[in-house]
């Protein structure tokens, strides 16, 4: 099985209970399958890794405060300099969080080598200099322009962008490119378009407004790329996302081997959410064995009559 298969598997199996994990651990590993963690990849890895997550999701990453998660961030340029920059300076990102993120050596050696100038596309501005050059650049049907300058705004001076186009609504290509950006505030994303196509467009581009949208608005293969890092930090969206999966996982997967193995077999081809991967699992693996469910009887959940939760069911 490929590593992306088995890191997959192993996020997941924090969410059952540690000897549940730890027989499909072994058994797993025994077959030549060795579940393995985000944790323990290299920066590099991370960054690669990364370079697949949605937008947003990137921001979930962000809202985590993680000094090393931060320095395989910093080179994502879809973040954009605007939050490149709150990297480098240690600018918190969950809104919990008043002391400084610390940068590590490892970033701060990339800032010295190379200097902040060549770090960035676009010298620091103010979202009063960036409004009329969207203006501009959406009135000439410049996508790539307006998502270059959309990047570029502060976090801090969205409001200025939300009162410049309640006076005068700015052009279709910069509203886009600006509610497709992870800053976006939520009610200007809104102003932008409430219609269910404009949603459905921001969805498909990456833009996932809550958890619910992280488990069911994209694919699992989208949704297991960052879900290691999401599941370890203290994020309010991370312990959303833990406490959305553990009763799923717990219930439908447990410490059946075979569901697991099943699961990871599927999961880089599967279409569906990562929900419906887990419940299709379970559903081809079947039952579990006997010897399982003796081993589970020392109070474990697992060995209830397993359900699809309501609206999921296998793919």
């Amino acid at each position: 099985m490929s590593v992306m298969r088995m890191q997959a598997t192993g996020e997941l199996l924090t969410l059952v209970d540690p000897r549940q994990a730890a027989r499909v651990r072994i058994r797993l590993a025994a077959a030549g399958h060795t579940p393995t963690m985000a944790e323990q990849q290299s920066t590099w890895q991370l960054q690669c890794t990364f370079q697949q997550s949605p937008p947003s999701t990137l921001l979930w990453l962000l809202e985590c405060d993680d000094p090393v998660l931060n320095t395989a961030l910093f080179h994502v340029r879809a973040l954009g300099d605007a939050i490149r920059r709150d990297i480098l300076a240690g600018v918190p990102f969950d809104s919990a969080r008043t002391e400084p993120v610390p940068v590590t050596d490892e970033l701060r050696a990339v800032e010295h080598g190379r200097g902040r100038d060549q770090l960035f596309d676009l010298p620091p501005q103010t979202a009063a200099e960036l409004i009329p050059k969207l203006r501009a650049a959406g009135a000439a049907r410049r996508p790539k322009t307006c998502r270059s300058l959309a990047r570029a705004v502060p976090r801090a001076e969205w409001g200025l962008v939300a009162e410049a186009d309640a006076r005068e609504p700015l052009p279709g290509y910069a509203r886009w490119a600006l509610a497709c950006h992870v800053n976006c505030p939520q009610p200007l994303r809104s102003r932008f378009g409430d219609h269910p196509k404009f949603a459905h467009r921001l969805r498909q581009a990456g833009v996932l407004v809550d958890v619910e949208d992280y488990l069911t608005g994209q694919s699992a293969a989208r949704a297991l790329v960052s879900l290691g890092a999401l599941l370890r930090s203290d994020s309010t969206r991370g312990r959303r996302v833990r406490e959305e999966l553990t009763l799923l996982v717990r219930e439908q997967l447990g410490g059946h081997v075979e569901a697991w193995a099943v699961l990871a077999q599927l999961q880089p081809t599967f279409s569906g959410t990562l929900p419906e991967l887990i419940v299709t699992a379970s559903a081809i693996a079947g039952p579990p064995p006997a010897d399982e469910l003796e081993e589970d009887e020392a109070g474990e959940t697992y060995g209830r009559e397993r359900r699809a939760p309501a609206g999921i069911e296998p793919a």
